[in-house]
């Protein structure tokens, strides 16, 4: 718990509840320092990010996650969240994607995830196939430089995988 990650968990469970009673009182002095030591616009961005994650995830398994992966709560997730609303995500899809790859979310950013994707289109792929057919199967495309996008679709291409050969390639 000297992480200060660990401290904004404790912050963030104390504000959405999920710690009641004397363990919320005695952790409380802590919720408050955490809280002061973040800028309004992070405390904001944080805010909206968790009550949009808390639509995809009940507390308890928002509160695992963030316990798994503390960085999630130093990441834009309002700006995620957005993103991937933007792009026709279902909340299902977004939930698999931040559960099953949060790294994504930790070390990239929605700048090369937009890029991905238009990279993905200028090959060929509709919006539909993007999300059910490359990110479904492999949500590290978002994360990936063009160069990179473009070695996997072909070796998906050679291999059969469910992606044919797209223009471009």
């Amino acid at each position: 718990m000297r992480d200060s990650s660990a401290l904004v968990i404790l912050a963030y469970a104390c504000s959405a509840g999920l710690v009641k009673g004397s363990k919320q009182h005695a952790l409380q002095p802590i919720c408050d320092a955490q809280q002061a030591m973040m800028r309004p616009a992070q405390l904001v961005e944080l805010e909206t990010g968790l009550d949009g994650m808390l639509l995809l995830f009940s507390s308890q398994e928002l509160l695992h996650l963030l316990q798994g992966h503390p960085q999630l709560l130093q990441c834009p997730l309002a700006s995620w969240l957005d993103f991937f609303n933007s792009f026709g995500f279902s909340p299902s899809q977004i939930k698999n994607v931040v559960s099953q790859q949060p790294r994504i979310l930790i070390d990239s950013d929605v700048a090369r995830a937009g890029a991905a994707i238009l990279r993905l289109k200028q090959l060929g792929f509709d919006n539909d196939e993007v999300r059910h057919r490359v990110v479904a199967y492999c949500p590290q495309v978002l994360a990936m430089q063009e160069q990179d996008i473009d070695m996997l679709i072909r070796l998906w291409s050679k291999f059969g995988v469910g992606v044919d050969e797209r223009a471009g390639m």
